[in-house]
């Protein structure tokens, strides 16, 4: 569309306000907000930074009340996935996160079948390291009976999931099917098995951001704009059909 563009990052909170006020000297006719995740909304005090700073302002990947906003639908999503794994015949899944918007959307998900034979779990790594992940791997394996199926966080986390669980000598998708969310570019250099993924729809996100930027430079940006996207879901090598609902810990 040919307009300029200013890049900040405010590294912690405390910076946010004074990231804000250059953007605003600078001559920006309007703000896109990246927040940091804390949930399922934003902190109250970016919002109000956010607010002062008077900027037409749409947040990215985050829901806002009172704020334009475009985010993913990651409890759509999660329920796509978990709906998946449940229709080729999985009665047992883990959720390995703890992000709340998908263990809303897993939820939500098993509700809906209102299945008693469905045993379900959501567990999460302790951090963000691979290490954190392969910890979460041997306690998904110590459970009992053990899942026939895991939602991970993401396509790194399921690639360390996948490969503890094959180094502890457990199948995958032959007793454990792994499916994820994001479909990185690169994602077949780190996984050894081809990820069944809900892609994130970041080509859609940007489409809309693109429409939301160009209505205020033409004056019709002052109608509330808010967009939701799902994910497209994508079956790959990583899922199957259980091969027994008896498999037992090995």
């Amino acid at each position: 569309l040919g307009y300029s563009m200013i890049y900040s990052v405010a590294e912690t909170e405390d910076k946010i306000a004074d990231a804000l006020n250059q953007i605003k000297a600078s001559g920006a006719q309007c703000l896109l907000f990246f927040p940091h995740h804390k949930g399922a909304v934003f902190p109250d005090r970016e919002r109000k930074d956010i607010r002062l700073s008077s900027l037409p302002t749409l947040v990215l990947e985050s829901r806002s009340a009172g704020l334009n906003y475009v985010t993913a639908d990651m409890e759509r999503g999660t329920s796509l996935l978990a709906d998946y794994l449940y229709g080729i015949g999985h009665r047992r899944i883990c959720l390995a996160t703890a992000f709340s918007r998908k263990v809303a959307g897993f939820e939500q998900a098993v509700a809906r079948w209102n299945d008693p034979g469905v045993q379900k779990w959501i567990l999460a790594e302790e951090g963000k390291t691979d290490e954190d992940d392969r910890d979460l791997a041997r306690r998904i394996l110590t459970l009992t009976p053990r899942p026939t199926a895991v939602i991970a966080a993401d396509d790194h986390a399921a690639s360390i999931l996948i490969s503890a669980f094959r180094g502890a000598g457990v199948p995958v998708p032959g007793e454990i099917s792994v499916a994820t969310f994001d479909d990185h570019p690169k994602l077949s250099q780190f996984s050894s098995v081809p990820l069944t993924v809900v892609r994130h729809p970041c080509r859609e996100i940007a489409q809309e951001v693109a429409c939301w930027v160009h209505a205020q430079f033409t004056n019709a940006g002052n109608r509330r704009f808010r967009r939701e996207i799902t994910g497209t879901l994508i079956q790959r090598e990583s899922t199957a059909a259980p091969a027994t609902q008896q498999v037992q810990n090995g």
